[in-house]
């Protein structure tokens, strides 16, 4: 069988290696994807599946360590419904928690919105889990303003109030933000945030035309910094001080 990656490539037929080629602008990842990536990303999935798989039917899944996943609700590329049906649904134990973030839910936004993102979560709380559950969302459909839902394993529900809020005009996070504070100097969302005079990416805030400029408009309106990062940046230093093996170095 002929590997058409590994051949001579033909000049004309060079861009099938690429699924899309793009500017390349952002200093931390490629916006270009090789299709052979997507291949490697493929058989990974697939295998982990499988391993998953055969964990649980043998009982091993019990022996996995404590989980923390920090998720949007909704995400374009790392779906919320794959953590929760593939993997959380096999975890058992108050040590796994699963912190979803949900999109704003403020009363202007209601029209526009995708029922979907809610019906997962009301799938949730109401549901039988084996893990924890929080659910960081606007505290009522008239602020901004965030709180955050712990649900136990066992039913147990609480609830904690913050001063957190949505900044104007971000309708959810996704998993490109959810690891960058909201001052972060290449993806903050801040304006004014940046280094050396250059405005950071996840702050630009350009409209025009389709065609006025090298980049495509519509890819700098996902959100590439998390305003709710403190909560994160908090269940990190809890997580690292409650583990007395750990070893810093």
């Amino acid at each position: 069988m002929i590997d058409l990656f590994s051949i001579v490539p033909i000049p004309l037929l060079e861009k099938v290696r690429w699924q899309e080629v793009a500017v390349e602008y952002d200093p931390y990842k490629f916006n270009s994807f090789p299709v052979n990536a997507t291949r490697q990303v493929n058989r990974a999935t697939r295998e982990l599946h499988q391993a998953l798989a055969r964990a649980t039917e043998s009982g091993r899944i019990a022996q996995m360590p404590s989980v923390v996943t920090w998720q949007s609700v909704v995400d374009s590329t790392v779906g919320a419904r794959g953590v929760v049906d593939t993997l959380y649904a096999r975890l058992k134990g108050g040590g796994h928690r699963l912190v979803l973030f949900d999109v704003n839910r403020q009363q202007a936004l209601n029209s526009v919105q995708r029922p979907g993102a809610r019906q997962l979560i009301e799938r949730l709380e109401q549901g039988v889990r084996g893990y924890a559950l929080d659910v960081v969302t606007n505290a009522h459909a008239q602020t901004s303003q965030v709180s955050v839902h712990h649900f136990l394993p066992n039913g147990t529900q609480t609830v904690r109030e913050t001063t957190v809020v949505w900044p104007p005009n971000l309708v959810s996070l996704g998993h490109v933000a959810l690891p960058f504070p909201p001052d972060d100097a290449a993806y903050g969302l801040i304006p004014g945030s940046g280094r050396d005079g250059i405005p950071s990416i996840g702050s630009w805030l350009l409209r025009g035309e389709n065609g006025a400029v090298t980049i495509s408009l519509a890819s700098l309106t996902r959100s590439r910094s998390n305003p709710f990062w403190p909560f994160i940046d908090e269940d990190i230093n809890t997580l690292v001080a409650a583990d007395p093996t750990r070893v810093h170095r």
